[in-house]
């Protein structure tokens, strides 16, 4: 995904066809940025206005949150962590924030490296 981005602008993003849940294995990154994935849209709204500083609550729903400090960086996630979508409706969404930490004006292309579940079930 692609995306312009002005000096520390954040953009809210969606990943489709991520599966409802599966697992991160890597993240690159073109330029050096802030990604935090969330597991609904409404929990990526409450984290706002939470700093690169501070940590999340637990139980926010941050799933995961990379920060890179140069261009072309590649995150390998190890072990894996786990996502998932925790809409009301559980869909194949994997929702993201990116905040530019460049100092420039530029496209941020993020790639997302996972194992994917397409379907979970309630037991």
């Amino acid at each position: 995904m692609t995306e312009n981005f002005g000096v520390s602008q954040q953009k809210d993003l969606e990943f489709a066809g991520m599966g409802e849940a599966g697992k991160f294995v890597q993240v690159t990154i073109s330029q050096p940025a802030w990604i935090r994935f969330y597991a609904t849209a409404a929990d990526r709204s409450a984290d706002a206005t939470r700093s690169v500083d501070d940590d999340p609550q637990p139980g926010s729903g941050v799933l995961m949150e990379v920060r890179t400090q140069v261009a072309s960086e590649v995150v390998k996630i190890t072990p894996g962590a786990i996502y998932y979508n925790n809409d009301l409706l559980p869909t194949q969404a994997l929702y993201a924030r990116v905040q530019n930490q460049s100092g420039l004006n530029t496209a941020i292309t993020i790639t997302v490296r996972a194992y994917t579940s397409t379907d979970t079930d309630t037991i």
